[in-house]
């Protein structure tokens, strides 16, 4: 038994040239293997190493701009002129904080109608975290920045929908002020239209068609349709679960708009007058009204 454990070596003084040449040629394999395995681990390192500085450099290349305000800070993608008008969305409209402190709370569904590039679905996202936020957007390139944010920000919990709110069920042809992402004050269109759209358009009434939860609360921005889309909510206006709306209401419509709602039992908690420039065609007045339920 111990003989079968003698182990046999080698003395190199004695060996033979081709056993020593052998033995060599071994040795330097093993070296190049090793260092095959470092130059490998190195290679991955510095593969990683170059993702995440490509990360780093797409966010460069692609102006991510940080929305540096009181309350909010995500990071939005800037595509256009548009969409650096929209960093200040809520700097612009401070009311927009009363609203969500003294109304949204955890556990509340928010639909934000005329979501653009989502800074206020991001915000409501970001202040009551345990809030349900919908963001709806029709224009295909403010929809896929909308998009495209709450995913950066780690806010895909907001679920976004491609749907224009309306009066009816089917399609909806628009007039679009451009086709640049976070623009806005689109139009009706017509055969003639000069940057003609085709949206998905669904009643606010009828959003359980997708599986979706009639809302506690709303934030309608839809230049000009806000008519339209009250057309397309009467059972939500009527019924007892809508406690909120805050609306930008065009000044021709002011008066029915206001009708509509005090026929639905709610009041005026908040309302600020504010003027854009618009098209070259002079001033373009709204004015922003918190309708609150009675």
């Amino acid at each position: 038994m111990a003989d079968s454990l003698k182990v046999k070596s080698f003395d190199l003084s004695t060996s033979k040239p081709d056993t020593i040449s052998q033995l060599t040629m071994v040795t330097a394999e093993k070296q190049q293997i090793e260092i095959k395995k470092v130059e490998a681990k190195q290679a991955y390192a510095s593969r990683k190493q170059n993702r995440i500085l490509n990360s780093f450099g797409n966010i460069l290349d692609r102006r991510y701009v940080r929305l540096l305000n009181r309350r909010t800070t995500p990071w939005l993608l800037i595509e256009s002129p548009f969409t650096m008008w929209r960093v200040l969305g809520l700097d612009k409209e401070p009311y927009f904080y009363s609203w969500v402190d003294d109304h949204i709370n955890d556990g509340d569904v928010v639909w934000d109608v005329g979501a653009n590039i989502g800074v206020m679905a991001m915000a409501i996202a970001e202040l009551t975290p345990g809030a349900e936020v919908h963001a709806f957007e029709p224009v295909p390139s403010s929809f896929a920045s909308l998009q495209h944010n709450t995913v950066f920000n780690g806010m895909s919990r907001i679920k976004c929908w491609p749907i224009a709110m309306h009066s009816k069920n089917g399609s909806l042809l628009m007039n679009l002020d451009s086709y640049a992402s976070g623009s806005s004050l689109h139009d009706a269109g017509d055969a003639d239209a000069e940057n003609p759209l085709v949206a998905i358009s669904h009643r606010a009434d009828d959003m359980k068609d997708f599986n979706i939860p009639d809302p506690d609360h709303m934030k309608i921005d839809v230049d000009g349709f806000e008519m339209d889309v009250l057309d397309g909510m009467k059972r939500l206006l009527t019924g007892n679960k809508l406690q909120t709306v805050q609306i930008e209401v065009e000044r021709d419509s002011l008066e029915d708009v206001d009708e509509i709602f005090r026929d639905a039992k709610f009041v005026t908690k908040i309302a600020k007058e504010h003027i854009l420039k618009s098209k070259g065609e002079g001033d373009w007045d709204t004015k922003d009204i918190l309708y609150v339920r009675q």
